[in-house]
């Protein structure tokens, strides 16, 4: 799969928020370079993984709201 490419305003937060993750829990300091690294490196590793997931989620959904209308349509009127 490809790389999974964020809207510029997405990854500024994402990056933001890792630089103030690491900051936090390390006392370290990363520069805007180090942490969209990390942040490339994370989706590289994780991203198809979440695309699958959400796909199979977003299906079973849709199956169950399918199943709902067609359940409502058999329903003799009354």
């Amino acid at each position: 799969m490809n790389k999974l490419n964020l809207d510029t305003q997405k990854q500024y937060e994402l990056v933001k928020n890792i630089k103030e993750f690491i900051l936090k829990e390390t006392n370290s300091k990363f520069s805007e370079i180090q942490a969209s690294n990390l942040l490339d490196s994370i989706l590289s590793e994780v991203g198809d993984s979440i695309y699958d997931q959400v796909l199979l989620q977003t299906r079973y959904e849709l199956m169950q709201k399918l199943e709902k209308i067609l359940r409502i349509e058999k329903e003799p009127l009354q």
